[in-house]
């Protein structure tokens, strides 16, 4: 009776656990291995450090707009909004989206109307409730690839998960027909 050699024995091992662990891995850039959970990774506090939606920088965007005032006539309103936004995402299912806003708003009179230049800031804190899941593996995508957040107000967002380590997660999809990704980190 032949014997397998040492050598072809630990290489079968190594090709069988490689592919074994490939299988497992859901998002395209997720580890090739982890010894927690996709559901354990995924639970605790997370801050967005990166999002774009069309490809513009959503955390801190400008918005200009030419206004018209009945006394003063012509001024150009700048709003400059910079955002904070975290996630807690509970085991039990439940999560918590936190947003905070501060705004600095610039009013620019046109020279001459009488009126002086106002600068002004807001800040506000808006939060989102609902419970998540994974999305089930229809069509192209394999369980837990995408996370469904169902909120309290509002119809479901669906989100493909890119990445999801210990250390960052990453998203992309549509949310309200527009195009987003977003890189977490832990907060």
């Amino acid at each position: 009776m032949k014997t397998i050699k040492p050598l072809a024995l630990y290489s079968l091992v190594i090709i069988l656990c490689a592919t074994a662990f490939e299988g497992c891995k859901k998002g395209p850039e997720d580890p090739a291995f982890s010894l927690r959970s996709r559901k354990a990774r995924l639970v605790g506090d997370w801050e967005i450090i990166t999002y774009t939606v069309e490809g513009e920088n959503y955390l801190m965007e400008t918005e200009t707009l030419q206004q018209h005032d009945y006394y003063c006539g012509n001024y150009t309103l700048v709003n400059e909004h910079e955002r904070n936004i975290t996630i807690e995402i509970e085991k039990d299912g439940d999560f918590v989206i936190t947003t905070e806003t501060k705004t600095d708003q610039t009013r620019d009179y046109t020279p001459g109307s009488g009126c002086g230049d106002a600068t002004s800031t807001f800040e506000n804190t808006a939060e989102v409730k609902g419970d998540w899941d994974f999305g089930a593996g229809i069509g192209d995508y394999k369980s837990k690839e995408q996370l469904i957040l169902n909120v309290k107000r509002g119809a479901p967002i669906v989100i493909d998960i890119v990445k999801l380590s210990s250390n960052e997660m990453k998203w992309s999809g549509m949310v309200d027909g527009e195009y987003m990704e977003a890189t977490l980190e832990p907060d």
